[in-house]
């Protein structure tokens, strides 16, 4: 099955379209507050979305659910950067990384308390270019552990400041295979191909029983800090597969991203998440 032309600049446009984090530059050091905060219900309970480049994917859904919510946003995002402090970080990207999470965590400590939404991915584990720690450490067990030591240490450092803590689970992307492979898919460089058809571009990425593993394994951590967890798995995904395209929408902009558009259709699943967090947070 060919796509005509409407459908073709529709696609195009929706893997286009860059998230407002990264448009408004929530990334950059020093922060801009005025661009990244949405202060339109000041003196309700506030909500920060911080994290790594998934956090940014997920700018447009928490936009729309702090609105439903009436509540103020601001996001900080650290693209690169897994959201855990110096030790834990992609060896090559300590010193940048450990920098940005620690002002994360004073600016954190400065502000009103709220509701703290964490995305930040999991790929570090499984990429063979990014040893992890001060150590370089390669070994996927051994990075695994540190990744989930620095979780459980974020949390934990958010948590005692007195802010309520909501962990996104990663969404299926750039997946390691049974075999250790890493699967994964380029919608637009599909697109750009001349061979453009459905089948070539909107196949589903597979979910894995490691990545399966890893996901269970942060749910742990995070319960056990007494923070609260929201799996986009069965969202995104329907059993092991998860489409990269459904109906007029495209989930993945990238083999890891979500769309803007999928991202804002998110919005009733993270204002319900999100729900009952200013209650904890306010007292």
């Amino acid at each position: 099955m060919q796509w005509n032309d409407t459908a073709k600049q529709q696609m195009a446009a929706q893997l286009a379209a860059d998230h407002v984090d990264h448009v408004r530059g929530c990334e950059a050091n020093p922060w801009p507050k005025n661009a990244c905060t949405w202060d339109e219900f000041p003196g309700n309970s506030p909500i920060y979305l911080v994290g790594d480049s998934l956090a940014g994917a997920l700018s447009e859904g928490m936009i729309g659910a702090a609105a439903e919510q009436n509540r103020p946003l601001a996001i900080r995002t650290s693209s690169g950067c897994f959201f855990a402090g110096r030790d834990h970080q992609p060896t090559q990207r300590i010193t940048r990384c450990g920098s940005r999470f620690a002002a994360t965590l004073t600016w954190l400590a400065d502000v009103p308390l709220g509701d703290v939404v964490i995305s930040t991915s999991d790929t570090y584990v499984f990429r063979t270019d990014l040893p992890m720690g001060l150590a370089g450490l390669t070994s996927p067990e051994d990075k695994r552990r540190l990744y989930l030591d620095g979780l459980d240490k974020s949390i934990a450092g958010i948590t005692d400041l007195g802010h309520h803590v909501v962990v996104i689970g990663t969404t299926p992307g750039r997946l390691p295979t049974e075999s250790g492979e890493m699967a994964g898919f380029e919608p637009a460089r599909c697109a750009g191909g001349l061979l453009f058809s459905v089948g070539r571009c909107a196949h589903a990425i597979r979910l894995t029983r490691i990545k399966r593993a890893i996901q269970a394994a942060s749910r742990e951590v995070v319960l056990k800090n007494g923070a609260q967890f929201l799996d986009l798995t069965d969202t995104v995904c329907d059993g092991d597969s998860c489409p990269v395209r459904r109906g007029e929408v495209w989930i993945y902009r990238d083999s890891v991203h979500l769309t803007t558009a999928a991202s804002s259709a998110l919005t009733p699943l993270l204002a319900r998440a999100i729900a009952g967090g200013s209650q904890k947070a306010g007292g």
